[in-house]
């Protein structure tokens, strides 16, 4: 994209900022408001209308393959149905999105690090994205459709503040299989159970390759080949002490039916799995004054190193929200992950002469201001230690504009 297009994209974000603020008071919770009470009728109907947009303008200041500027954005757009509203179908609901993105992909123009610095590059594509149906009575539920691994599985609530995709589904399931992780759905089901008491165990298998964003394109290609296997995952959990510090631990396993490279033989050999754990805590008390404290710890191993290019992966981070009086809804955050790279895989690189980094290591420090309107400005820094395919160090800064409409 053009300096000049980068030029009319900020501007249009700075008017909407400005607007935003301006006529703050007493504003709707999303940019296009309540249409005159339309859209409170229609979820009282049990049909919800959503969009939402997020663009991220980047800068390249040191380190990586070169300095420069690149803009990416994402848009999607939906509706979600409460089919018991709807047609009294007691636990029941319907949901359907699709997606527009669009821009540069700065981490393989300028940077050269594994996990990407923005967690929204994708193709330049429209596409489905997820369409699924649910059911839900009690302690139990039960969702099917086309489905992504990351939106159910290896999730902290805490993490998703951050931007580095290396904060999202970890690289030892993205970098290692083709299982569907955003912006890729797929067929799958997900069955799950969670008592008063805070257990909570989920079961998921989705097929194994639902293509990559080029072969399915429009996000409507259905695979099912017997060769590429399916993925079957289980996690586990417990919330405890939920009135005070509350806190949730999270355990899982995966594996995986397809065939993969053998990085030692060189050979296709069949079935990986793997291993991960999450925990999310809130260090404040849940009903004391002031900024609220939370912090989040995970950490995944491939179990095969010589069939895996990532052998292990772990992030910390903490963040905090109503630091300032009088801003509750502004959130700050500070976290780092480390992705080790598996010994097989690096020697078959080296004797390619490809030399590549052995472990890439991110630190992040983010803030994420609340406008009101459904408009969220957020600046961010990131420090890229050994990028995989660059190997020099990176420092970048990116301002991320999300409206919700």
């Amino acid at each position: 994209m053009s300096f000049s297009a980068h030029r009319r994209v900020w501007l249009g974000f700075a008017w909407l900022a400005l607007w935003v603020v301006v006529d703050a008071e007493d504003a709707p919770e999303r940019l296009t408001g309540e249409w005159g009470g339309g859209r409170t009728a229609w979820e009282q109907r049990g049909v919800s209308l959503f969009a939402n947009y997020t663009v991220d303008g980047l800068r390249n200041w040191n380190g990586g393959y070169a300095q420069g500027n690149t803009l990416q954005g994402a848009a999607e757009a939906g509706l979600a149905f409460d089919l018991e509203k709807t047609w009294g179908w007691r636990g029941a609901s319907l949901y359907l999105s699709g997606m527009r993105l669009h821009g540069d992909d700065p981490s393989a123009e300028l940077v050269g690090d594994y996990n990407y610095v923005s967690n929204i590059v994708g193709e330049n594509t429209s596409r489905v994205f997820q369409v699924w149906a649910a059911w839900q009575r009690e302690e139990f539920s039960v969702k099917g459709g086309l489905l992504t691994f990351d939106d159910m599985f290896m999730v902290s609530e805490t993490a998703q503040l951050f931007i580095n995709s290396g904060f999202g589904p970890m690289p030892t399931i993205s970098g290692n299989t083709s299982t569907p992780i955003w912006p890729i759905s797929a067929l799958g089901a997900v069955a799950g159970w969670v008592d008063e008491a805070g257990w909570s165990l989920h079961a998921g298998v989705f097929d194994g390759d639902g293509g990559d964003e080029l072969s399915n394109r429009r996000g409507t290609t259905i695979r099912l080949d017997a060769d590429e296997g399916a993925l079957a995952v289980l996690e586990a959990g417990k919330v405890f002490s939920q009135t005070t510090h509350a806190t949730s631990v999270r355990i899982g396993a995966w594996f995986h039916s397809g065939y993969f490279q053998d990085y030692a033989s060189g050979e296709e050999r069949r079935g990986n799995e793997g291993f991960f754990a999450v925990i999310d805590r809130q260090v404040s008390q849940a009903n004391a004054s002031g900024p609220v404290w939370r912090m989040f710890a995970r950490a995944g191993h491939a179990a095969s190193e010589a069939r895996n290019v990532v052998r292990s992966h772990a992030d910390v981070g903490v963040s905090a929200s109503g630091l300032i009086a009088g801003r509750p809804d502004d959130v700050v955050g500070v976290a780092i992950c480390r992705t080790e790279f598996g010994s097989d895989y690096l020697a078959a690189r080296a004797a390619g002469e490809s030399v590549v980094s052995g472990r890439e290591t991110v630190i992040e420090a983010t803030y994420s201001i609340a406008l009101g309107r459904g408009v969220t400005l957020q600046p961010d820094l990131q420090y890229v230690f050994d990028p995989h395919e660059s190997g020099r160090d990176a420092f970048l800064g990116i301002l991320r504009v999300y409206a919700e409409f």
